[in-house]
This record gives C-alpha cells, sequence and structure tokens, in this order.
C-alpha cells in the first residue's frame, strides 16, 4: 500500500512538473514571436545603414596588431540545456583563434565555463529578462565597446552568438562586426519627400 501511495505521489510531482514546463515553453514561445517581429525593421534599418555608408564613403581605420575583442552572449537562466555549454566551447576556440584580449559577456551561465577555460570576462552584463530591458542593454554595451575601440584596447570584436535553426536547435556562430566592411553601393539612395 505504501508503495502504491509513494508512485501515485511521484506520478503527480511528475504531472505538475510537464504542467510547469509546458507553461514556461508556451511562455518562451511567445517571447520569441515578440522578438521575432522587431527583426524585420531592425534589418532594415541595417540594409540602409549599409548603404548610407557605403555611399558616403566611410572607411574605419584597421587598427592592426591590437588584441581583439569578443562579445559571448548567452543566457541567465538554466534548463537550457547544452546551449550555454556550446557557446562557451566556441567561445573558448575563438579567442585562441583571434588571440582575444577584451571579453564582453552577457548572461551568467557562460562566465564559470569560460574562466575554467582561463578567459575571465572583461566586462559583464545581466542578460535582459525581457524585450523593453533589449535597449538599456545595447546602449550600454555599445557605448562600451566603441569606446574601447576607439582608445585603441580592441583591434576588433567577434560576436559569439547562436542561430536559432528551430524550437530546441541551434548552432553557435562567430561573426567579426568590427572593423565595419564597406559595403558595395547596390543602387543610389533615393530622397524622401
Amino acid at each position: 500500500m505504501k508503495r502504491q501511495q509513494y508512485l501515485q505521489h511521484r506520478l503527480q510531482t511528475l504531472s505538475s512538473l510537464q504542467d510547469a514546463v509546458d507553461a514556461m515553453r508556451s511562455m518562451s514561445a511567445h517571447h520569441f514571436r515578440l522578438a521575432r517581429q522587431s527583426l524585420i525593421p531592425a534589418r532594415r534599418y541595417r540594409d540602409e545603414m549599409g548603404q548610407i555608408i557605403a555611399e558616403i564613403g566611410v572607411h574605419q581605420p584597421r587598427h592592426m596588431g591590437l588584441p581583439a575583442g569578443m562579445l559571448v552572449v548567452s543566457s541567465d537562466l538554466g534548463l537550457c540545456g547544452d546551449y550555454n555549454s556550446r557557446l562557451s566551447r566556441t567561445a573558448s576556440d575563438e579567442a585562441r583563434m583571434h588571440s582575444v584580449g577584451t571579453i564582453y559577456s552577457v548572461g551568467r551561465r557562460s562566465r564559470t565555463t569560460l574562466a575554467r577555460g582561463g578567459w575571465l570576462s572583461s566586462r559583464t552584463y545581466d542578460a535582459p529578462a525581457s524585450l523593453e530591458g533589449l535597449p538599456r542593454l545595447l546602449l550600454g554595451l555599445a557605448e562600451n565597446v566603441l569606446e574601447d575601440y576607439m582608445s585603441l584596447k580592441i583591434g576588433s570584436l567577434h560576436v559569439v552568438s547562436a542561430s536559432f535553426q528551430g524550437v530546441g536547435h541551434f548552432e553557435p556562430l562567430s561573426v567579426r562586426v568590427l572593423p565595419i566592411e564597406p559595403v558595395a553601393i547596390t543602387k543610389p539612395l533615393e530622397a524622401s519627400q
């Protein structure tokens, strides 16, 4: 009888846990849909800024011989499977390959793994818990990175993040964002009315 009560209690507990996980999955999907909606205007802005930079001929100076900077974008929360560990491994490999001197780390979860590999974050930022916290994070991060770039503390910046491949699937990737590569002009900008 005790064994049956124990197993019944265990099943109820697992059922409650499944309900909580389903609710978290639903909330995550909702937040993901909201984030994806903001990508279209952001990409349009990036493309138009690329055209403006190409048309006016802005060329950034290359800081050869300076150590690279790296931005690692991970999470603050657990239950992400191997998301943070795969990002940390990719970041460690990239840091070795590019002789990284300064690491900017968004999210707490990758910091420990990077530290075990001998890579300490120079600047750390908490991951925003909502879309409303994203602009503050990005403005502070951009200010710190550009300040370090202009004061010749870093010569380039590589961003290690993840490319979403579908629910539960992603691919870690590294992209160099500084210095900005010149964009070929596709068509002249039209004057707005």
